[in-house]
């Protein structure tokens, strides 16, 4: 639902104060969903190029982690111990 659809129901339903209650209810997610979706591509786009200048950075981050994940494993099993 768009904001004019909102400012016309809450309108007709309640009046001028309604129209505006409406319209702020619905303003952050009008504005903030857009800033969401643009940081996503921007994340993505960065993450392409940045895979085209180092092609091995996926696999050696990967490897950085998995190997730090290791690490954690074998301290939890050696406090259990």
């Amino acid at each position: 639902m768009d904001l004019y659809d909102v400012a016309s129901k809450e309108h007709s339903e309640r009046g001028v104060a309604g129209a505006v209650g409406g319209v702020l209810r619905h303003l952050p997610g009008t504005f903030v969903k857009p800033i969401i979706l643009v940081s996503e591509a921007t994340r993505h786009v960065l993450g392409g190029v940045k895979n085209q200048f180092v092609p091995d950075a996926r696999k050696e981050a990967h490897e950085k982690w998995k190997s730090s994940e290791q690490v954690e494993e074998w301290k939890k099993q050696s406090q259990v111990s």
